[in-house]
C-alpha cells in the first residue's frame, strides 16, 4: 500500500495486472492473498522435497556407507540388527547409567564374556568413543560435518543417550583442574602413538594414589588390564609415566 501511495506501480506476473495510485485498493488485498498462498505452496513444496532427498539418503544407506556400525550387518536392501550385539551396545550403556566408568565397563563386559566389535572384547577407549557417538540413536554424520538424523536405525532411546552424555560430562568435571590448568588428570603424551611390545595393544595411561594421597601415573598394556580372557591376557607389566616420559622426549631429541 505504501508503495502504491509512492506513486509506484505494481505488475503481477502470474494474472499480468498493474496496481498503481488511485485504483481500488480491494483489487490489491486479492492480489497479496494470491501471492501468500504462492509462498506458502512453495514452501510446502520445498520441504517435501527436502523430506523426498533425506529418504532416499537413508534408504539406501547400506549401500552408500562402505562402513557400518559393526550392530548391523548389510542385506540386499537395507540394514540387519544383530540383537546379540545390540545387547552389548544396550549393556554398556546401562552400565553407564549405573555410575561407573568405561575402564570398569570394558573390565566387565571381557569378564561376561562380551565379544565386542572385533571379537576379542572390549577395550575402554573403544567404550568411551561408543557412548559419545550418535550413531546408535540412528544420526549419520557426513564428511562435512552435516547430522543426517534417521539415517540409521535407532537402537539406542535417545533419553537414554542424553542421560549417558550427562553423566560422561559429570565424570569429568569431577575429577577437578590440575595446576597446569588442564581438566582431569595430566595427559598422556603417547596417546595413540604407543603400543605394546609384547603384544602390539595400545598403551594405556592410569594413575593410583598412595594412603597419603599421592598419585603415581603408569603406561601399561590395554589387554592386560581389559583382555578377554583373564588366563590369555598380556603379561607385560606396567612402567611408571613419570620416569618413561623424558627418558622418551630425551631419546627422540637425539
Amino acid at each position: 500500500m505504501m508503495l502504491r501511495s509512492a506513486g509506484v506501480e505494481i505488475h503481477t506476473l502470474s494474472d499480468r495486472q498493474v496496481y498503481k495510485k488511485g485504483d481500488d485498493w480491494t483489487k490489491l488485498i486479492v492480489a497479496m492473498a494470491v501471492m501468500a498462498r504462492a509462498h506458502e505452496e512453495s514452501a510446502i513444496k520445498g520441504e517435501r522435497i527436502k523430506k523426498a532427498s533425506l529418504k532416499r539418503q537413508k534408504d539406501k544407506a547400506a549401500h552408500k556407507t562402505p562402513h557400518v556400525p559393526f550392530w548391523f550387518e548389510k542385506g540386499e536392501d537395507d540394514l540387519i540388527i544383530l540383537e546379540d550385539r545390540v545387547a552389548e551396545l544396550r549393556k554398556i550403556f546401562d552400565l553407564y547409567l549405573s555410575g561407573i566408568g568405561s575402564r570398569r565397563i570394558a573390565q566387565q563386559m571381557n569378564k561376561e564374556g562380551c565379544k565386542g566389535p572385533t571379537g576379542k572384547g572390549w577395550s575402554q577407549s573403544y567404550v568411551n568413543i561408543l557412548a559419545s557417538q550418535k550413531t546408535p540413536i540412528g544420526t549419520h554424520i557426513t564428511e562435512d560435518g552435516r547430522e543426517i538424523e534417521g539415517y540409521y536405525p535407532q537402537v539406542i532411546d535417545t533419553d537414554t543417550w542424553l542421560k549417558v552424555q550427562a553423566a560422561k560430562k559429570r565424570n569429568r568435571v569431577n575429577r577437578g583442574t590440575h595446576k597446569n590448568g588442564r581438566l582431569g588428570l595430566v595427559p598422556n603424551l603417547f596417546t595413540g602413538i604407543a603400543f605394546c611390545g609384547e603384544c602390539g595393544s595400545p598403551m594405556r595411561f592410569d594413575h593410583v594414589y598412595n594412603k597419603k594421597r599421592v598419585m603415581y601415573r603408569y603406561l601399561g598394556c590395554a589387554d592386560a588390564v581389559t583382555g578377554l580372557e583373564k588366563e590369555k591376557r598380556c603379561k607385560n607389566k606396567a612402567h611408571k609415566y613419570d620416569f618413561l616420559e623424558p627418558f622418551i622426549l630425551k631419546g627422540l631429541r637425539h
